[in-house]
């Protein structure tokens, strides 16, 4: 990994800690698995090896493990944990873990990952997650709780938090908006005290607010996101996925929050200005290629001066959210170039000759020649801002 000047960043003290340790045998039951075991390096996001949390496992000097506990049944109280040292793990899964289990786990500070399904669990025992001072991203389902632990997670390094929720009232969103460390968050919940979503506006350093929610959310209900500086991404959705938001409120919104992309669209000024609902309202996009080999990625090329390719995958998460975004761009962009979707996995030979090293990725092609390309999910903003200077500026053949 690298910063946008080519250079490898420091390492974090957190990661200094864990590289520096010597190897080292962890001991789980000797009669079964609790679960896998993912062995990295530090700093390396590829695991080493993969294998049974069962016996004795060598973890070898500078690298971390993460234990996604088997899901077969409810992992309960996770008394294989006191047989463990309280810095065994850097990453943790599991379901349906009890409080005694939120406990045992709160024990280990040097997690940074946390997803729990189901747990069976209140706000006393949710709030041991706070004693984590390196918890970096929190996912949950929490059904058993007001939500008003949350504001324990202050405490933490806590950057990213998604939470499912039945009904997500005052409580939840005011221990959410005392998490001062948060960029990113989602909440996906039935009942929505909207009432109550300016808590969310004491997030200084937020970039990405997500709320699918079957409780209507209006426009003005939102205004205090004009005060969030960092704020670059709003995305309104029903619980199922679907767009939460009429014409008229997408608009309102895109016109109060000019730096915000709100569900995949943002305009410049001189073009928003002179937009009305209607013109957001059943966009389809008409301008996406699905490619399935190098012969069809071709034929778009010869067809169209510029393309872009956009590089995708069926599992990857961030794509989820990229690719209804890209689809909205296609259809804007239809009358200057194409775009060809590629899945790496359905069209190799085209990751293979494009050196595809992530996804998402997009590359913007001139005349079949490549003048310019992104690794990462980015707002449309940054879309825009990549594509533009690109489009009619003459690269080919230079």
């Amino acid at each position: 990994m690298s910063d946008d000047q080519g250079h490898a960043p420091e390492p974090s003290d957190y990661e200094m800690r864990l590289w520096s340790r010597e190897e080292r045998v962890l001991r789980f039951p000797a009669d079964r698995s609790v679960g896998e075991l993912q062995i990295h390096a530090v700093g390396d996001d590829e695991p080493v090896s993969v294998t049974e949390a069962q016996g004795e496992v060598t973890v070898p000097a500078g690298h971390m493990v993460s234990l996604e506990c088997a899901d077969e049944e409810a992992a309960g109280d996770l008394a294989f944990l006191d047989d463990l040292p309280d810095d065994a793990f850097a990453g943790f899964a599991a379901m349906g873990v009890n409080g005694a289990g939120l406990r045992r786990l709160g024990r280990q500070k040097d997690l940074f990952q946390v997803i729990l399904e189901e747990p069976q669990a209140g706000d006393e025992d949710l709030a041991v997650l706070g004693q984590l001072p390196d918890l970096e991203i929190l996912a949950l389902d929490d059904e058993g709780s007001t939500g008003a632990w949350l504001a324990e997670l202050a405490a933490t390094s806590l950057m990213l938090l998604e939470l499912h929720r039945t009904e997500t009232g005052a409580a939840a969103l005011h221990g959410i908006g005392k998490i001062g460390t948060l960029y990113n968050l989602k909440i996906v919940t039935g009942l929505l005290e909207t009432g109550r979503l300016h808590e969310l506006g004491s997030l200084p350093d937020l970039e990405a607010m997500t709320l699918w929610a079957d409780t209507p959310i209006a426009a003005e209900q939102l205004s205090f996101a004009a005060t969030m500086p960092e704020l670059k991404v709003l995305d309104l959705k029903r619980q199922d996925g679907a767009d939460a938001l009429s014409g008229a409120d997408r608009l309102a919104l895109l016109k109060t929050l000019p730096d915000v992309d709100v569900n995949g669209l943002w305009y410049p000024a001189e073009k928003l200005n002179g937009m009305t609902a209607a013109d957001l309202e059943d966009r389809e996009a008409s301008g996406v290629r699905v490619i399935d080999d190098e012969g069809a990625f071709n034929r778009v090329l010869v067809e169209s001066r510029f393309v872009l390719a956009y590089f995708t995958a069926a599992w990857c998460g961030p794509c989820k959210q990229f690719g209804p975004l890209i689809d909205r761009f296609a259809d804007d962009y239809a009358d200057r170039l194409s775009v060809a979707k590629i899945d790496i996995d359905v069209a190799p030979e085209l990751a293979d000759r494009f050196q595809i090293q992530g996804v998402p990725t997009v590359f913007l092609l001139e005349q079949g020649e490549i003048v310019g390309s992104q690794t990462g999910a980015m707002p449309r903003r940054d879309l825009v801002e990549f594509v533009e200077p690109l489009l009619g500026t003459g690269h080919a053949g230079e």
